[in-house]
């Protein structure tokens, strides 16, 4: 399912679009607004996870998070 991306970019997105999300739930949280957004991008950046991990043939480790990380940045740089 995953053919068209590269599984290191999906985590990569997945794992900034959690951080934002995050951030904005916490945000909404202290300035008691709804967090609707929010956890809308949670769900999205979770999900991506999952799917990167099903698509997986040999199952993703919590060490797949950091080398997706230096695996993007040397596509940008190179």
């Amino acid at each position: 399912m995953t053919e068209d991306f590269p599984p290191d970019i999906l985590i990569v997105a997945a794992v900034i679009i959690i951080a934002v999300s995050l951030s904005s739930a916490v945000a909404a949280w202290i300035s008691r607004r709804s967090a609707i957004g929010a956890l809308i991008g949670i769900a999205l950046g979770i999900g991506t996870l999952v799917l990167v991990y099903v698509d997986d043939e040999d199952g993703m480790t919590w060490q797949d998070i950091p080398q997706a990380f230096v695996s993007v940045a040397d596509r940008i740089l190179n």
